[in-house]
């Protein structure tokens, strides 16, 4: 038999640490990109880069933009199938907020989402 452990709880001292692990992740990568750059020269970034098709560019934006898309509306079918009654708006709002965090290690994009949907509406 086999017992369902809790989920664990959101605490302020929690998302604090997560907070503070988020500035210091984001910080970290702006300052190896820089690096990168300097290191690198900013001309040899550029120039492979100018070398890309537009029309290229844009199918691999609407690629992305249609996964966004499906992969928001599957949190809508989760919601619903949840009872979660939250505007499809909103609920696309808190999706892509956690998209923010997409660098930071340890799903905290999600948790981020999970957080909004429990203050903003009280979602357990």
């Amino acid at each position: 038999m086999s017992q369902k452990s809790a989920a664990p709880a959101f605490s302020s001292a929690r998302l604090k640490k997560a907070e503070r692990m988020v500035i210091i992740t984001t910080c970290l990568f702006i300052a190896a990109m820089a690096a990168a750059g300097f290191w690198v020269g900013w001309d040899e970034i550029k120039q492979p880069l100018t070398q890309i098709d537009t029309t290229l560019i844009l199918g691999l934006l609407t690629c992305s933009l249609i996964n966004y898309v499906c992969r928001g509306y599957r949190w809508h079918i989760f919601a619903k199938r949840l009872n979660i009654s939250i505007p499809l708006p909103k609920l696309a709002f808190y999706y892509v907020s956690g998209y923010a965090l997409i660098t930071t290690p340890g799903k905290i994009g999600t948790a981020l989402r999970l957080w909004l949907m429990n203050k903003l509406h009280k979602v357990p």
